[in-house]
């Protein structure tokens, strides 16, 4: 992968996701196990089998916490799965969980505030948070590749995205195309192989698209941060490991 190119980054994306899909799905299934269990006791089933979610403020901000943290987290997994991929190397599940936990930090903070900047755009007029939302893409992924902090992170993602954001838009929708088509599919043959109502085991299977697909977007971004480098600054992908030493 030479330089930036969408259909070379979804091919790439793809490719990889399917490579680790085992080790992905395993990550992601940690990363958001808090979130499934808060869920869980917050839902209440009836003597008919058919259960009432009983989601309160405090539950949701649970949620939501803890929805966050998950996203950050296999942000930081998928970009060591990725780029040590792409170099020819090969990671543990446990070298990216603990590349993942020490930037974590620096991931939740970026996901915060343009999380913030990107709720603000869409109030506003939709297209600004879109703008922000597609111009610090890869942030996260400077955070952990580069030891970058919350604020160098989310210039640098704007600056390797400059003059190539059509094409990361590009590629986020397509990827939210093909993944809200699999994920329908997977929970339509989910629920006819499961339980009829609402119920502990329906909950569960309900998570299953989100812990297979949900690490896919990471792998993408990661992929563009790869060829972002490799087009605008020329990086030897030796150069790129040395941060994880």
């Amino acid at each position: 992968m030479q330089s930036f190119d969408t259909g070379t980054i979804l091919g790439v994306s793809f490719r990889l996701w399917i490579r680790h899909l085992p080790g992905l799905v395993a990550l992601s299934a940690v990363a958001f196990l808090p979130t499934i269990l808060v869920e869980l006791f917050a839902t209440r089933t009836d003597r008919f089998g058919t259960g009432t979610p009983m989601l309160g403020f405090g539950a949701q901000f649970l949620v939501c916490v803890f929805t966050m943290v998950a996203y950050a987290f296999l942000a930081g997994a998928a970009t060591r799965l990725v780029l040590a991929d792409l170099q020819g190397e090969r990671v543990t599940a446990s070298d990216a969980v603990t590349t993942a936990l020490r930037r974590l930090p620096a991931l939740l903070g970026v996901s915060f505030i343009v999380g913030l900047l990107v709720a603000g755009g869409l109030i506003l007029l939709i297209v600004p948070g879109i703008m922000i939302a597609v111009a610090h893409n890869v942030a996260p992924c400077v955070a952990i590749a580069e030891g970058a902090d919350v604020s160098t992170a989310m210039r640098r993602g704007r600056d390797l995205t400059r003059g190539r954001r059509w094409g990361v838009f590009a590629v986020v929708v397509v990827l939210g195309i093909v993944v809200g088509i699999l994920a329908v599919a997977t929970t339509m043959l989910l629920q006819l192989a499961g339980p009829e109502g609402v119920s502990k085991t329906t909950l569960v299977l309900q998570q299953i698209p989100t812990l297979i697909f949900a690490p896919l977007g990471a792998v993408a971004s990661a992929a563009m941060y790869f060829a972002l480098r490799k087009e605008k600054e020329g990086v030897d992908v030796a150069s790129m490991a040395r941060a994880f030493a």
